[in-house]
């Protein structure tokens, strides 16, 4: 297949050859992302950070999501050698995030939001990354897009929209959504409703949850 100058054919199985090449190299590149990362774990087993961080980075170009995260995490907690570089970080997470993972997704909203690593702040781009990650089932996302949506920041206010994504966030035990959520059913004036989250939310750990609750019910828990 490399010494196609020696290969004369008509064009039909030409096209056929150009596609089983194209198939080939995918395989190929799949195979050498795969090689890295091993590569980077046996690095990690004999205890060689430089030659781990090398072959992630090889691993991560060529798109393999599990190195993508770790190098993202890595530089943005210092995890290589104390070494914190948030530029470097929010590339990996985009790049993860591009590549589906949920996680990533929700952490380059934050990013996007906060204007870290280097990122220009822009909410509407970090409510996008959010709906991603909220689409994925990430629950941080869920409860930042409740409070985007009730408070109307980088999206259109809507309190209906608001209130349902506090209450998927809230039923699987999110304990800021329920806190979130029992404020919102307060300034409803629905007060049964409000107590009943915001000591979800405090029988949790929550301490604003705990006090508001005490606030609202009279009483001590």
């Amino acid at each position: 297949m490399k010494k196609r100058t020696k290969i004369f054919i008509l064009s039909g199985l030409a096209l056929c050859l150009v596609a089983s090449a194209g198939t080939f190299f995918t395989v190929k590149k799949i195979r050498s992302a795969e090689y890295a990362y091993a590569q980077s774990l046996e690095a990690r087993e004999r205890g060689d950070g430089d030659t781990m961080l090398r072959w992630l980075s090889v691993a991560g170009a060529r798109g393999d999501v599990r190195a993508q995260m770790q190098l993202a995490v890595g530089f943005e907690t210092g995890a290589f050698g104390g070494i914190k570089d948030e530029k470097i970080a929010a590339g990996w997470y985009e790049k993860a995030a591009q590549s589906g993972n949920a996680v990533a997704q929700f952490n380059y909203g934050t990013f996007c939001w906060t204007g870290r690593g280097g990122v220009p702040a822009d909410r509407k781009q970090a409510v996008e990354w959010w709906e991603k990650a909220s689409e994925n089932g990430i629950l941080n996302a869920k409860t930042n897009l409740g409070i985007c949506y009730r408070d109307g920041l980088g999206v259109e206010k809507d309190i209906d929209k608001a209130r349902n994504l506090f209450i998927d966030a809230a039923t699987g035990k999110h304990l800021e959504a329920q806190y979130q959520l029992g404020q919102l059913f307060e300034s409803e004036n629905n007060r049964e409703r409000a107590l009943y989250w915001l000591e979800k939310a405090a029988s949790g750990g929550h301490e604003k949850a705990k006090k508001r609750f005490e606030q609202l019910a009279g009483t001590h828990l």
